[in-house]
């Protein structure tokens, strides 16, 4: 890429030779490439002698023609010296095969997933797709990784980002791959490349992108920004940018340098405050007394304004305030502590602001806090502003867990226990999770527990992998990247939370109630979810307990995740949820082409094709023969289903 950025400005000043030398004065793309030209300098002298060469053709222009001469004399001599330069690294030491490295799989079982990584034609998503929910295992065989890196510039976007969220599963150590024959002017592929690059290793690549940067295009040098922003020893260069640039390249350079908190940095914001007030915007992770200053100020004008006329007139001024009260986390001290009572106290009337739309205003929450289960649908979290904002605060203790987070969060609950209980019962847990249950149950007095704890526990799973419970939240952040805070909890589960959760109760019954069993509440899907997170192989205990529950509530879609972990029969019961999901084709619940995706997820090939067979009679039986074209998908499945051969 440096020969390219030389060759470039070579052919820049013979065009304008030839056009005329004062017209090579203005054109557009010399100080672009110039930029690139100075950023080298820094690294070396000789780049730095070009540069200077440069600049004498713009700063003396009673010497145009003999300043330009020089420096394509000494331009085109630094060509020739650069035809082999290269740059060099230090070599990565790198397993990429797991504990089953697979390698005595012959390659004309693999060679069905590989035609479909690397060659055009239709299905291939659906074999990529089955071949991972199945063998998750087999992307990181030596000859089948090469073909995943590739697909991230497949021209069929879901397979390429099927391949992102595959080497996101692999980790770290497909970074080196990743790197090479990365080429920072490329699109599509090399542009989720860096965005894996920049997830999985982090501040680790610093050097890489310092390098890479002044050589990439636009949306390339906005993921490296992002990189920049792990190493406060980039402050520095972040300044430079958000100096020198305009548009996006600025904006990801403000949010970068706002990760980097020391008091230059915040002296910087408040100098661009005073001559930007979208400059505020910027300051989410800013501690400093005169920042926090100004927000609170800003956020109790905007409030009080919304108060008086009880209305917010556009989307784009509730997007405003949500973003604005966003500013309060990762702030401790005095002033938070008062502009979050002042909002805690004005409740009731700001319960009755109204949105655009004459609705009363909330904010929308996607059940997003515990890794998605797909096929599992739950309602959003509605947030009052004042919930909102207790939410907001508890995203400061995650993060730092600290006496001054603490503090603040335990000081709002004394005051405020309607809106903070939730934020304060997390915090305990997080605390102390082994005598968690202790604690919550004879401190916080809930007339729907079930319900209250569900809210809870929400944020906790178990983690397969390290064989840890572990509190998983989507923090507050800058729209560039979504911040997902891990914090491990312990190795057991207290099963009277579950018993809690599940309203598991023993009763007698009979004449002479001499004759128990155990029941459990009705099903709250939210529970059922949080059920496939925590359950683990090893808890037998557990293992018990849950295949107990779903037999009182069968044919739901954690019923079988349930099924699936434990490695239960479930053809029976996925035709089930089918048919009770299809009742109608006027009212189905869920699409065929999710019904086909759940086929591949829990089943083998001979109970998907079953399945499908099945609820494609049933389908026909109750649909009029005018519908009949609707079921394409269904059949096209069992198709595929009857001409393909197992992997392995």
């Amino acid at each position: 890429m440096l020969q390219q950025i030389l060759l470039e400005l070579q052919s820049r000043f013979q065009t304008g030779l030839i056009a005329g030398s004062h017209i090579l004065l203005s054109d557009e793309r010399l100080p672009i490439l110039l930029k690139k030209v100075e950023a080298l300098a820094q690294k070396s002298p000789v780049f730095q002698k070009l540069y200077n060469l440069c600049l004498a053709i713009f700063n003396d222009q009673d010497h145009l023609e003999n300043n330009i001469m020089e420096a394509m004399s000494f331009l085109d001599a630094l060509i020739m010296t650069q035809a082999q330069w290269k740059y060099e690294e230090d070599t990565y030491d790198i397993t990429i095969l797991t504990e089953k490295p697979y390698t005595n799989i012959k390659y004309s079982q693999l060679k069905p997933l590989i035609q479909a990584l690397s060659q055009p034609g239709s299905g291939r998503y659906e074999i990529i797709l089955s071949t991972w929910n199945k063998y998750p295992d087999l992307f990181q065989d030596y000859r089948v990784l090469p073909y995943v890196i590739a697909g991230l510039g497949d021209s069929y976007s879901e397979i390429a980002n099927l391949c992102v969220d595959i080497l996101k599963s692999c980790g770290k150590k497909v970074v080196p791959l990743l790197k090479e024959n990365f080429n920072p002017s490329g699109k599509k592929e090399m542009l989720r490349r860096i965005s894996l690059i920049v997830e999985l290793a982090g501040k680790d690549e610093n050097q890489f992108y310092l390098d890479m940067y002044p050589l990439s295009q636009t949306d390339i040098q906005k993921q490296i920004i992002i990189g920049l922003s792990y190493n406060s020893t980039n402050r520095d260069f972040l300044m430079n940018i958000a100096d020198v640039e305009r548009g996006k390249l600025k904006e990801y350079a403000l949010y970068a340098l706002s990760h980097i908190q020391d008091d230059e940095v915040d002296k910087y914001l408040l100098k661009k405050m005073k001559k930007s007030q979208k400059t505020l915007f910027y300051t989410l992770y800013s501690n400093n007394e005169d920042i926090k200053q100004i927000i609170c100020e800003d956020i109790q004008q905007q409030l009080s304004k919304i108060m008086k006329y009880q209305q917010i007139e556009t989307d784009k001024e509730a997007v405003e305030i949500i973003k604005k009260l966003s500013l309060l986390a990762y702030k401790t001290g005095p002033q938070i502590i008062d502009i979050v009572a002042w909002i805690f106290d004005h409740d009731d009337k700001l319960c009755m602001v109204k949105d655009s739309q004459q609705h009363l205003f909330v904010q929308l929450d996607n059940y997003s806090n515990v890794t998605p289960l797909s096929y599992m649908e739950l309602e959003n979290n509605r947030y009052t502003i004042a919930e909102y904002v207790a939410e907001v605060i508890l995203n400061t203790y995650l993060v730092y867990q600290n006496e001054e987070s603490e503090t603040l969060i335990k000081t709002l609950y004394e005051r405020y226990p309607q809106f903070m209980t939730s934020a304060y019962a997390r915090m305990l847990l997080i605390k102390d999770y082994k005598h968690a249950y202790e604690t919550l149950t004879t401190l916080i007095d809930c007339q729907k527990p079930r319900d209250f704890y569900s809210r809870i526990f929400q944020y906790v799973e178990y983690d397969q992998e390290t064989k840890q419970y572990v509190y998983r939240s989507k923090l507050i952040s800058y729209p560039l990247k979504t911040e997902v805070i891990t914090i491990v909890l312990g190795d057991e589960l207290d099963h009277r939370w579950i018993d809690l959760l599940l309203g598991k109760q023993q009763i007698t019954k009979g004449l002479f109630k001499k004759e128990e069993m155990i029941v459990y509440g009705n099903e709250i899907p939210l529970c059922s979810c949080i059920m496939v997170h925590l359950a683990s192989k090893d808890n037998l205990e557990l293992k018990d307990t849950l295949i107990a529950y779903f037999e009182q509530h069968k044919s739901t879609a954690c019923h079988l995740y349930i099924e699936k972990l434990y490695q239960l029969p479930l053809r029976d019961d996925l035709l089930a949820y089918f048919k009770k999901q299809n009742t109608f084709l006027s009212g189905n619940r869920i699409s065929y082409h999710q019904m086909v995706s759940m086929c591949e997820t829990f089943c083998n090939k001979n109970d998907g094709l079953y399945v499908l067979k099945e609820i494609l009679t049933y389908l026909k039986k109750k649909t009029k023969s005018d519908y009949a074209w609707q079921f394409y998908e269904i059949e096209n499945a069992i198709n595929r289903y009857e001409e393909s051969e197992e992997i392995i």
